[in-house]
């Protein structure tokens, strides 16, 4: 577990916490902070497992974790969540309640940090887009965190993620469900899910698939390895740019 966790926070995260040159410095300098990128790994990792433990130990106590004692269905409810960008599993998945079974999915869907072995739209994508919500029900017009400004072009590119990722993985799950009838829908959505993160959970249904099947979840663990934004980067050609500004507007949404 405690090698999953360290493969999902990022390499650049792990230097900053256990580097000798960053440890020495800490040590010469009890001031020195850690570096952004590492707060946000390491604050979004401790709540996502913290939070959805809980919620796990709650919505499977009944079922997957009722011939367990209390620390043994702690202790697997962590594991469970830990285990979102390593594949692993002690639980039976194809026995877990559907309200599991969705927070499951979300897990594998936001992954692991930025520079990390993990797949998914990433933590720091899921910190920025919920900074942003917060700053706007707060009526801020700067996005600030731990005392530093993001910028609004780091703003778009997360909505560009996490929106591209979203709608490939319905694209997905949509080709699925025509390539696959028989197969439940949600069986179909989890494994489509479990590609595009890169976890290898899976409910027992992947031997099942025909080949065009197969190959659509390969397309979407190749494109969840590399990331939506940068394999659309890749494809694009550069845009000109100019220098004129047409005028700020406002409209309705929502």
């Amino acid at each position: 577990m405690v090698l999953m966790v360290l493969g999902s926070i990022g390499f650049s995260t792990i230097r900053d916490l256990f580097g000798i040159e960053k440890l020495k410095m800490r040590l010469r300098y009890p001031w020195r902070q850690w570096e952004l990128n590492t707060k946000i790994s390491v604050y979004m990792t401790l709540a996502i497992v913290g939070v959805t433990s809980v919620l796990f130990f709650i919505t499977e106590s009944s079922s997957t974790l009722s011939g367990m004692k209390i620390s043994e269905g702690i202790i697997t409810s962590v594991f469970q969540t830990v285990t979102r960008t390593g594949g692993y599993n002690t639980v039976d998945i194809s026995q877990i309640g559907i309200p599991s079974l969705i927070m499951v999915m979300f897990l594998m869907f936001i992954g692991g940090s930025s520079a990390s072995t993990a797949g998914g739209v990433k933590t720091s994508t899921l910190f920025i887009m919920l900074l942003s919500a917060y700053t706007t029900i707060k009526g801020n017009k700067k996005l600030e965190a731990f005392k530093r400004n993001i910028s609004l072009e780091l703003l778009h590119k997360a909505f560009t993620i996490f929106g591209f990722a979203t709608l490939f993985v319905l694209t997905g799950i949509f080709a699925l469900s025509i390539i696959e009838p028989d197969i439940d829908l949600v069986d179909l959505a989890f494994e489509e899910i479990s590609a595009f993160g890169t976890t290898g959970l899976s409910r027992g249904i992947t031997a099942q698939l025909s080949d065009s099947g197969k190959v659509c979840l390969l397309i979407s663990m190749f494109v969840g390895r590399v990331s939506t934004l940068a394999l659309f980067f890749s494809l694009s050609t550069p845009q000109t740019s100019y220098s004129h500004k047409y005028p700020d507007t406002n409209f309705m949404i929502g």
